[in-house]
Formats: structure tokens, C-alpha cells, sequence
């Protein structure tokens, strides 16, 4: 509303008239929030319900830094030749992350170790690294040259505060479901959470353009 009434707004209002790019905030900010908060929580879990050392959760996560690269690198030229249906292949294989952490927590309660995990966090990296540059790549497929730079800003700060949201939300969900029936139920819960979180963002997806934006662009700071 403010940006509607401003002299020289830095969000030109015509953007959220766009189909295709209010798509993309909207599941941009669902999605990033959610395997923001997963991540987050992944580290909470293997610290306060394993007792792992700060160290040793933070190792148990770097299987993701690897999928998250290399997804990251195949997709700049990937989305180029797909479009939205990179986006698709990226939340298809993040879903199975959430849902392969879940069934594994869930069959392993207190056995669970950052070995077993090694598979889905690194199908979560996977997920996340296909996704994060191409879905705003996509979601400006469509938008006027003129407003591109308004919509990349716009993209990458929706981007930010996912981080935030997600953070607070899944950690939120954990925390009371931790007090009531256990960390291993809380950790399932929320994994469970998310993975219906990434199943309405499919749904979402094929309002987005159907072709990316101009290859060499940048949309995420």
C-alpha cells in the first residue's frame, strides 16, 4: 500500500498484477521458509535429542552443502532449457527429502544418527539448489524489461524473509509438539509439515511462467 502512494516506489504496483510473478513470491516464500525452518531444526534435533556437539550437527548437515552445489551448477543451464518444469523436477526431489527424513526418524526413534540421515539431507540439498536460482528465473519469465529489476529485488527480499519466517514457524511447531509427546514425534511433525508445505507449492507451480528469464540475469541476492 505504501509503495502504491509513493513518488518513486522501489515495487512498481503493476507487478503483483502479474500472474506469474505473484506466484512466485508466494511460493518462494513458502518454500525457502519451510526448508529454511527444516534446516534449522535438523541441526535443533541432532543437538538437544541426540546430544551431538554443535560441531558434530553442523557436520551431520554438510550433505547438503554438497547437493545444494551441485544442483545449483546444473541448473543454470538446465532452467534454461526446462523452464518451470526445473522448478517442478526441484521441489519433486526436495518432497522426497522431507519425506525420506521423516520415514527415517520415524523407523530409527533414538537410533537415529547423522549417517542415517546422509540421504535425505542430501536430497533436501538437492531440492533447495535447483530451486533457488530458477524459481525467480522463472517467475520474471514473463515480466516487462521495465520492471525486471523491481521484481528481481522484490524476489530476493521475499527470499530473505522466508529465511526469518521459517525459522520461527517450523522451530515453533517442533518446540510444542517436543513438550507434549517427545522429540522424535516433534522431529516427524515437522518434517511431515513441511513436506505438505512443498506438496501446495507443486500446486502453485503451473501458475508460473512457463518459460525462465533472460539467461546471465541475477534474481537472488
Amino acid at each position: 500500500m505504501r509503495q502504491r502512494h509513493a513518488a518513486s516506489p522501489l515495487i512498481k504496483p503493476t507487478l503483483l498484477l502479474n500472474k506469474g510473478f505473484t506466484s512466485g513470491l508466494i511460493l518462494g516464500l513458502a518454500f525457502f521458509a519451510a526448508l529454511a525452518g527444516l534446516t534449522y531444526l535438523i541441526s535443533l534435533f541432532f543437538q538437544l535429542v541426540q546430544h551431538y556437539s554443535a560441531d558434530k550437527a553442523a557436520l551431520s548437515l554438510s550433505p547438503m552443502a554438497f547437493g545444494f552445489i551441485t544442483a545449483s551448477l546444473a541448473g543454470r543451464t538446465l532452467v534454461q532449457r526446462l523452464g518451470r518444469t526445473f522448478v517442478v523436477i526441484g521441489l519433486a526431489t526436495a518432497l522426497a527429502g522431507a519425506f525420506g527424513l521423516w520415514a527415517t526418524v520415524l523407523t530409527g526413534k533414538t537410533g537415529v544418527t547423522g549417517y542415517l540421515t546422509i540421504p535425505s539431507v542430501y536430497v533436501l540439498g538437492l531440492g533447495m539448489g535447483a530451486c533457488i536460482n530458477s524459481l525467480y528465473t522463472v517467475a520474471i519469465g514473463d515480466v516487462a524489461q521495465d520492471e525486471a529489476g523491481s521484481a528481481s529485488g522484490s524476489l530476493s527480499s521475499v527470499q530473505q524473509l522466508a529465511s526469518a519466517i521459517g525459522a520461527a514457524v517450523v522451530t515453533s511447531i517442533y518446540f510444542k509438539v517436543s513438550a507434549a509427546h517427545g522429540g522424535i514425534t516433534a522431529m516427524t511433525t515437522s518434517a511431515f509439515t513441511v513436506a505438505m508445505i512443498i506438496v501446495a507449492c507443486l500446486g502453485l507451480v503451473w501458475l508460473l511462467p512457463r518459460k525462465a528469464g533472460p539467461e546471465g540475469e541475477s534474481h537472488v541476492g
